[in-house]
């Protein structure tokens, strides 16, 4: 057993891969263009300036009389540097223990990681310039740097910039009102400006991808400009920064920082202790049952095409245990390897998808595990919505498993002292003490000790005296809590369909379960989705149902909605996944959901489809375009919702984009012709036969059964179309022409320009997505402009 040390293991850490994506055309103009992005979020999501002793308040105070003195500990460091080496060699060396210095964060040490000699072109490989690494990590960043890069095992890290020019922040005078004060820097200087961009941006990427990269409820990392630093503290609600203070006048800070740092538990410096890496037994056992899940659901029989399919779901010596409480209070051992899907954004959700195993009743099951952080408000938890569905009999949906908010872990006893303390749940004052059976012990009792919940803190902070407001009457951070959902149904998303016979018997099946939800018997219990989209549809082979296409399933429910009397949404949040919102909810700020609109969002999930995946005549360039227009084209208000749906109207009156488009299989064709029809006659308010299919979604129903039933559906005609690299938005040519030389070894954790890889993150109201910063030309049709 490893040795303790504050109740825990000191082996403790478990990483993380990132979700599996394909190769693309990634280049430094990619990189800009997501520091970009993420420079212009920031001003949403940060909190500053904290005052120090505030700041440090965030983790333990503890026995300082030993700490080395802080006098003259970086006078070494330049105020401005002509090169990003004159700091970052006299700050490892002022940090790290060499000679007669003792270090100044004991038990770790600090590693220069601006160039590691990874592929700085693929995205998920970003490098800070400086990472702090456990002493018992540090082989294995060496060993495994190709697969989790330097920010897999790094306990924080370190940004630099060559001057006080260059820092993205800015304090208030004394005296100054902080309700106008921009906290973030408004800098004349064009140049000047573009690089703290970059650079604001890039530090953001780096607490995204250390966030995708482990387990984590929050995270420290650290920011210099020359000499002048601020600690920055990072979770799913924002991020924190303190006060500014340099280095030579003030070096106290920094030294107190990271010797509270060293002494503090592991929970304490932000990792999910309900997490610990699996044993080499646990592995295989994971191993062993995802290849047999892979082979039942992708009907593989090749050893080489059952590897690379393996390769999505498993990562060699990246298999972690998740100790998850469920409903019923029992402690369950899942095992899980490489996501599914990554969170790409800093705050919000932060949701990830695991393939999971059972290791501990029934032993080998795969399941579905989704890893999330909930918005902490009033209302059912998407496991209790799922589980009334199902009680109501809704098809098509997933088995529930289990689901609970994640306790917060305060300490382990295997075998030890049965008479352990119980702890009081700071929530509610309840005692929490649970046994459970433990498969590596043999089944004997485990007693577990948690407190309370794992919840974002950043929101706690948004309204104190020290937040700069720029002008804003106020700050909205929602609160967060962890949250974990685990069904009984792993498949693959909608766009690994085979054919169109499995997109259209899939998307209909979607179809029974949305329409059964709308119509539960009991009109208190009746539910619009409010998120039809592709990500949220999965193909499951059953091995119970004899079929020779995978069934879809219509998953996520979090952002569900009751329905009124009226027939709409109980309330007026414009929910869902941008790409396949209906043109009247892209077109409204807010306003309630109908059924329509998810039958509308479900018919362009399947145009998606048929557009990206099956054979037509369309060349590449006019095929990006067209899904640009039908898709991603949008743009942010006044109020800083994003609206669109221009491209979607005027495809309805004109077929402008779909009208030109001959698919080989004439099935599809006359599918997506006649669907456009019934949607675009009810849209446009015509009296006819199609309209009235539309404005009743049980006829609509019927046709689409008789459709099934009459046509011969090709069943494997998939066809994946390549792609152009997108355009770069307007302004973007000089932004790059002067910034290029400061990202040129850079890299990220990557984006699709186009959104539709990447949306299975981006399941959130669509009022909390990103700006989307691109200049888009608007196609306005003459109805809309009267």
């Amino acid at each position: 057993m490893p040795a303790v040390s504050n109740g825990f293991p000191d082996t403790f850490l478990a990483t993380t891969p990132l979700a599996a994506k394909k190769e693309s055309n990634h280049n430094h103009t990619n990189t800009a263009l997501l520091y970009f992005r993420h420079a212009h979020n920031a001003k949403t999501i940060f909190l500053g300036p904290m005052p120090i002793r505030d700041f440090l308040g965030f983790l333990p105070e503890t026995d300082t009389s030993r700490m080395p003195t802080a006098v003259d500990a970086f006078n070494d460091i330049p105020k401005d540097a002509q090169a990003m080496r004159d700091i970052s060699i006299p700050l490892i060396a002022a940090l790290n223990e060499g000679g007669t210095r003792k270090s100044r964060c004991p038990g770790f040490v600090f590693k220069d990681t601006t160039a590691s000699g990874l592929d700085q072109a693929k995205s998920g490989f970003l490098n800070p310039d400086i990472c702090c690494y456990a002493n018992e990590v540090v082989d294995l960043v060496n060993i495994e740097k190709k697969t989790a890069g330097s920010l897999g095992y790094a306990d924080l890290y370190i940004n630099v910039a060559l001057n006080s020019n260059l820092e993205f922040f800015t304090d208030p005078a004394p005296g100054v009102d902080r309700s106008s004060h921009n906290f973030i820097r408004d800098i004349d200087d064009e140049r000047t400006r573009k690089h703290s961009q970059l650079a604001l941006g890039r530090n953001l990427a780096c607490a995204v991808e250390a966030f995708a990269r482990q387990h984590r409820s929050f995270y420290f990392s650290i920011s210099l400009s020359g000499s002048s630093a601020r600690l920055i503290r990072w979770d799913r609600a924002g991020a924190i920064a303190s006060q500014s203070f340099d280095l030579h006048e003030e070096p106290e800070p920094l030294c107190e920082f990271l010797w509270r740092y060293a002494h503090a538990s592991i929970p304490l410096r932000g990792y999910d202790p309900t997490v610990e890496p699996a044993n080499s037994n646990e592995e295989d056992l994971f191993k062993r049952a995802i290849e047999r899940h892979v082979k039942l659901q992708l009907g593989l029989s090749d050893g080489k095409a059952v590897a690379i399919a393996l390769e999505e779901h498993y990562q060699p010596n990246t298999v972690a245990v998740i100790n998850m409480i469920g409903e019923d209070d029992v402690v369950r051992r899942l095992l899980v390897s490489r996501p599914v899907v990554s969170p790409l954004y800093m705050t919000g959700r932060g949701t990830r998808g695991y393939w999971a195993v059972t290791a501990d009743g029934p032993v080998n099951e795969v399941v579905f595990l989704k890893d999330t952080w909930r918005c902490n408000v009033l209302g059912m938890k998407e496991g209790d919505i799922l589980a009334d569905l199902l009680d109501a009999g809704v098809p098509n949906i997933t088995r529930l498993v289990h689901h609970r908010d994640v306790l917060e872990q305060l300490s382990v006893a295997t075998m030890i002292d049965k008479d352990a303390p119980a702890y009081k749940d700071k929530n509610d004052d309840a005692e929490i003490s649970l046994d459970a059976s433990d498969s590596k012990n043999g089944g004997q009792s485990t007693r577990v000790t948690y407190l309370g919940l794992q919840y974002t803190q950043t929101n706690r902070y948004q309204n104190v005296d020290w937040v700069c407001k720029g002008g804003r009457q106020k700050f909205y951070l929602p609160s967060y809590v962890h949250y974990r959902l685990v069904v009984g149904t792993a498949g693959y998303g909608l766009q690994r369909f085979r054919g169109t016979e499995e997109l259209l018997h899939a998307t209909y099946d979607t179809y029974q379960a949305m329409m059964s939800a709308f119509n539960i018997e009991d009109p208190d219990r009746r539910r619009l989705h409010c998120d039809l989209s592709l990500s949220n549809v999965i193909l499951y082979n059953d091995p119970n149902v004899n079929s020779n296409v995978r069934r879809g399933y219509l998953i996520d429910w979090e952002l569900s909605c009751l329905v009124t009397e009226a027939e709409r949404s109980s309330n007026q949040h414009k929910t869902g996944t941008f790409q396949y919102m209906s043109h009247r909810l892209l077109q409204s700020k807010n306003t309630h959901h109908t059924v329509q609109d998810d039958m509308e969002s479900l018919f362009y999930a399947v145009l998606y489809c048929s557009l990206r995946y099956l054979p037509h005549d369309r060349k590449p360039e006019y095929l990006a375009a067209i899904l640009e227009r039908l898709f991603d084209a949008g743009f942010i208000n006044n109020d800083g919702i994003r609206m669109g749906g221009d491209g979607k109207i005027s495809n309805m009156v004109t077929r402008c984009y779909t009208g030109d488009v001959n698919f080989a299989s004439p099935a599809i064709q006359s599918w997506l012709e006649e669907v456009m029809n019934f949607n675009a006659d009810y849209a446009l308010k015509r009296d006819t036969q199609s309209a009235k299919i539309w404005a009743d979604p049980a006829r609509f129903a019927v046709w689409w059964r008789e459709f099934l039933d009459a046509h011969q559906l090709l069943r494997d005609d998939r066809f994946e179309h390549w792609l152009p690299p997108p355009p770069l938005p307007r302004g973007m040519m000089s932004y790059l022409s002067t910034s290029q030389s400061s990202v040129s070894h850079r890299s990220s954790s990557g984006t699709s320009w186009y959104g539709f890889e990447t949306s299975p993150a981006m399941k959130r109201k669509a009022e909390d997505d990103p700006a989307d910063t691109r200049a888009l030309k608007r196609c306005i049709p003459a109805m809309h402009q009267a």
